[in-house]
């Protein structure tokens, strides 16, 4: 609906990974006002397969905070 529109924004998601490389759950930490934004870009964060992070060799969860951008396409 936003692509149609030609609506363009931006979202910081927050995503807990697992020890694993598995995305936990999201967090918006900031948002344009149309919701759809911040849903999308949820829902592809948790599709992502992380690699997991490392302290002193062990594997630990972690926050990792990603800017997500949406601009109309060419």
């Amino acid at each position: 609906m936003a692509r149609k529109a030609g609506l363009e924004g931006s979202v910081i998601i927050g995503v807990l990974i697992d020890e694993q490389g598995n995305p936990i759950r999201t967090e918006v930490r900031k948002g344009e006002h149309f919701s759809g934004f911040e849903k999308a870009a949820q829902r592809a964060l948790m599709a992502v397969k992380w690699t997991p992070a490392k302290q002193r060799d062990r594997a630990v969860q972690v926050w990792v905070w990603v800017p997500v951008y949406f601009v109309k396409w060419k």
